[in-house]
């Protein structure tokens, strides 16, 4: 039973692996010294739920936080997946979308390893979906380290340069539970 049950969660991380690279490395970033809404639009292709801009990208990473925080809170934890699989490609995709940024490149490597953690936070509760049979994470076993990293991402938005950045920074230093 342990060898089988190593075999499916290598199987499961090689799964999510693969979505990553094709994710990462499916196509190449828009240029960034170009306003033309076509190459942006044509980047797009595929990234269903790619953020158009490093502000966007928080907006849906918070909402799909709460999401998940109140599927727990309601007893239906099966009904945040597809908020799961969402939020993995905003997270995928968040490095990419920081460096079409203003934001300094001192911090994208920040940026990237808070959207590593996240999405490892996450996947803890969705292994339980589509594992082994074992369970996977409760929310609250996470939510520290979850709203940790949010919080570091969102003390990065007003170096971003985005217009909605003000709006963004006052939601960062509201209340949010």
């Amino acid at each position: 039973a342990s060898s089988r049950k190593n075999r499916l969660s290598v199987l499961t991380w090689a799964a999510v692996v693969c979505l990553l690279v094709n994710l990462m490395f499916g196509c190449t970033p828009a240029s960034s010294t170009s306003g033309d809404a076509g190459q942006a639009e044509e980047h797009h292709h595929g990234h269903g739920h790619r953020p158009e801009s490093y502000t966007a990208a928080l907006k849906q990473i918070r909402s799909a936080r709460d999401d998940v925080k109140a599927a727990f809170d309601a007893g239906t934890p099966k009904a945040c997946d597809e908020a799961l699989h969402v939020l993995a490609e905003v997270l995928v995709a968040l490095p990419e979308v920081a460096a079409e940024t203003d934001l300094p490149k001192e911090d994208w490597q920040v940026v990237k390893d808070q959207s590593k953690s996240l999405f490892d936070q996450f996947m803890k509760i969705h292994n339980g979906f589509h594992g082994d049979g074992e369970p996977g994470a409760s929310f609250d076993s996470v939510e520290t380290e979850v709203d940790a990293a949010i919080e570091i991402l969102e003390s990065k938005v007003s170096a971003t340069g985005e217009k909605d950045a003000d709006v963004a920074d006052e939601q960062a230093h509201g209340d949010h539970d």
